[in-house]
């Protein structure tokens, strides 16, 4: 109905009964709508009728409870029913909240209808006003409209398999959470047999819902009926081989066959075993039976044995025969595999026997054959036998293959029997390198024998001999063994440049060329240098390396010379180069001299350095304060120095303060420069007091601070730089000494000299003893590397 969907509008919104919920209320009252409810309505308060009495209007109290706290409840008043007139003004409250007001009264409507949520106890406040005699019926009503719950139960319960043998009685449980149930179906009896009988029940609530539900009930008294049969049957030895099983007919009219029972599988191995066994139906009927058997179910033994054992790779080289034992410990042996001759080559070749019993099992069992009767194949591929090899280390290839499976590892190559010792093998083919050239005075002979798995065996052979120049004739042979490959060499292996027929000290070659008779002692070609230049002629550093390059004709004797006072070179070739590292402007001469005379050529290197800077020549006085300390000047001509104001200079070259680092505190040992790091000591605790705080500074050429380190006593000597550069040593006035990291400032260690010793002087660093000389005579040494297990004293004694 239109009026329920505009209650149902209002039960959304009504959270509390506030200002929102009213004025939803007000519109459903002023459009006059008779909000009617669909079925499933039930009374709640019951219907009472409230009438406008004459005199002061006088509230009405109307008590009343709900079955169920919520919002399943209505408020109804039919305006001016069972009185004179309709009420025009009043108000109602649940439960102290207003629900409707004079406005809504104003309106005249004939039905009111309000959504209510309620408490299990409430109350209606209702007051009239307006004219005597106008009233209303209310009536707060709620609205169910699920079903009620219905449940059956079985007495007894059925068995698992849901039947009875014994008469069952049903009963039924309804309840209802809202309205409440109005009748329930009364408890049912079944006493005949049948399966799957229904009985049925029903419940409906108060406010008309209605449910129903039922069960089936199945009801059998009747045993069941069993027949045993044995399978499989025996064989003709009247064994059975596998669990002989003892399988059950079983029959039931009604509820069926429960247990057959299963069948039964005898896994003891004997004769005449009894087998009983019982059948249930599914009503909880049952029946027995009893058969024998006669089984035997375990398989004969079978061994396998080889004529000879395998290697230890698991291989034969020749035939074997495989030989089987069988057994039975029961039935006894009814056949058993021959023996079997192996002698066709294969790897992992599976050779099995069998065996059967009187009861028809069976036993098995397989050997693994591995049989090669073929040797591998091996040969060089380079070098080739015969051939000449241009390299003196050069590699060794070879192709190496079996039939079915080789020994890579069992390869051995030998050089004139001397093991090879590097060989790498990949896809069947093996390089080997050689540990050390070859002899270049006799032919060499390469061998090389190598394995199959089954221990066959085979070797390859070749003969060579090293032709370093590749003129083809080989070096033990060759009288010129640096013959180029574009010349063209003698039987000697000799070119015309490398021979010298009539012994003048000019090769045939250069003759030829000079058309002079290379024959004829007294023909001989003019002496001439070609060419000769230093490659560069000008240097920017002394001792940069220059190249010498030079060709010469018709010369015997070629040698060079310098300027420098360095001793000539002599026996050069007569095409050559040669590297020279001048440190000055030197001037080099090479001479050739040969039969036609001599001749000379020389060639300059010009050492060209930046001019040194300027330097003052003029007295000047760059640090004004008093010098505390002495100077330490670098390569550069930069210096460092300290004042008595405990300030630290750096001077440049031209005799001008470049920087001054101000609050070093007084510096009395000189800075020690390392790189582009200044390192030194002083005493800043002022006023002379050397024995309290000193302190340690690393400084960039540039004035930046690397790092300060503190001591115990004023630095009064000059730190001291390990060898390695990467530790400095400072000793303070106190007698504490101190191992610094260069590049950090990190204390690498600490020791404070026993007897209140104090130091002035300079450390001294003897390998890795520290050494130290006492205002008092006493000399120490310690150990100064950095980790040091015991003592750091190595020892100390008293000088006179």
């Amino acid at each position: 109905m239109p009026g329920h969907d505009f209650g149902r509008l209002l039960a959304r919104v009504r959270a509390n009964f506030g200002e929102s919920l009213f004025k939803l209320g007000a519109l459903a009252l002023s459009t006059g709508i008779a909000a009617g409810v669909s079925a499933g309505e039930f009374p709640v308060s019951g219907e009472h009728a409230v009438t406008r009495d004459r005199g002061k209007p006088a509230p009405k109290t109307i008590p009343f409870s709900a079955p169920k706290a919520g919002d399943y409840y209505f408020l109804r008043i039919y305006n001016g029913s069972g009185a004179e007139s309709a009420v025009q003004a009043g108000s109602v409250a649940v439960n102290g909240s207003t629900v409707l007001s004079n406005r809504d009264f104003r309106k005249q409507a004939e039905f009111l209808e309000v959504p209510l949520s309620l408490q299990l106890q409430n109350s209606l406040e209702i007051t009239l006003a307006g004219r005597p005699g106008s009233g209303f019926r209310v009536e707060v009503i709620g609205i169910d409209e699920v079903k009620p719950e219905i449940a059956a139960a079985i007495s007894p319960d059925a068995n698992g398999a849901g039947w009875h043998n014994s008469d069952v009685l049903v009963t039924f449980t309804c309840t209802d959470d809202l309205s409440g149930v109005a009748s329930c179906t009364d408890p049912v009896t079944v006493s005949e047999e049948g399966a799957a009988q229904q009985v049925m029940g029903a419940a409906i609530d108060v406010a008309g819902n209605s449910a129903e539900t039922q069960v089936a009930v199945s009801l059998d008294k009747t045993a069941p009926a069993i027949e045993a049969t044995v399978s499989p049957s025996a064989n003709s030895a009247g064994w059975h081989k596998g669990p002989a099983t003892v399988s059950y007919q079983c029959e039931d009219l009604l509820s069926g066959v429960a247990t057959c029972p299963d069948t039964v599988e005898l896994a003891e191995e004997g004769a005449a075993q009894p087998i009983t066994a019982s059948a249930t139906d599914i009503a909880g009927n049952f029946a027995e039976s009893e058969v024998t058997l006669n089984i035997d179910m375990t398989p004969p033994s079978v061994q396998a044995t080889l004529s000879a054992p395998p290697n230890s790779a698991g291989w034969h080289r020749e035939p074997v025969t495989v030989s089987f034992s069988c057994s039975d410990a029961l039935s006894g042996i009814e056949s058993c595999t021959e023996d079997q001759r192996v002698a066709g080559d294969g790897p992992n070749q599976l050779i099995g026997g069998s065996a059967t019993d009187l009861a028809g099992n069976t036993g098995s069992a397989e050997i693994i054959v591995s049989l090669d009767q073929t040797p591998p194949e091996i040969s060089f591929v380079a070098p080739a036998n015969g051939s000449l090899l241009r390299e003196s280390q050069p590699d060794m290839k070879l192709v190496l293959s079996d039939n079915l499976a080789l020994d890579g590892e069992s390869l051995e190559v030998r050089l004139d029997g001397r093991p090879i010792e590097s060989c790498d093998i990949s896809g069947g083919q093996a390089i080997c390198n050689l540990s050390a050239p070859v002899s270049d005075d006799a032919a060499i002979t390469l061998t090389a024998i190598v394995k199959d798995m089954a221990g066959n065996t085979s070797a390859a052979e070749v003969t060579t001999a090293l032709d370093s120049d590749g003129d083809t004739i080989a070096d033990y042979a060759d009288a010129c063994p640096e013959t180029g490959l574009s010349q063209i060499a003698d039987g000697n292996g000799c070119a015309a440049n490398q021979r010298d027929t009539d012994g003048d000290g000019i090769n045939d070659a250069e003759e030829i060329a000079a058309g002079s008779d290379p024959g004829d002692e007294n023909s001989f070609p003019a002496v001439s240098i070609e060419t000769f230049i230093a490659s560069p002629a000008v240097i920017g550093t002394p001792g940069e390396r220059v190249e010498l390059r030079w060709q010469v004709k018709g010369a015997s004797v070629v040698s060079l010379a310098a300027d420098d006072e360095s001793e000539p070179v002599t026996a050069l070739a007569t095409e050559a180069t040669f590297e020279v590292s001048p440190q000055i402007t030197t001037r080099y001469t090479l001479t050739a001299e040969g039969p036609a005379g001599k001749t000379t050529r020389r060639v300059e290197v010009t050492l060209d350095v930046p001019a040194p800077p300027e330097l003052w020549t003029a007295p000047t006085i760059p640090v004004q304060e008093h010098i505390a300390t002495s100077l330490t000047v670098t390569d550069e001509g930069y210096a460092y120095v300290a004042g008595f104001d405990g300030s630290f200079y750096k001077v440049n070259p031209r005799g001008e303060v470049e920087w001054v680092l101000e609050d070093a505190g007084l510096v009395m040992g000189k800075a020690v420069v390392t790189g582009n790091r200044i390192i030194f000591g002083s005493n800043v605790t002022g006023r002379g007091l050397q024995g309290k705080d000193g302190m340690v500074l690393s400084l960039t050429g540039d004035k930046e601070v690397l790092w300060r380190f503190s001591t115990q006593g004023a630095v009064t000597a000059s730190p001291l730089l390990h060898s390695d550069g990467s530790t400095v040593f400072v000793a303070t006035h106190a007698g504490h000494v101190y191992a610094l990291s260069v590049s950090g400032g990190e204390q690498l260690w600490h020791y404070e000299l026993p007897g209140q010793v104090t130091l002035t002087a300079k450390p001294a660093l003897s390998g890795e003893r520290l050494v130290f000389h006492t205002e008092n005579n006493l000399v120490f040494a310690l150990d100064a590397r950095k980790d040091v297990a015991g003592d750091r004293l190595l020892w100390h004694r008293k000088v006179d």
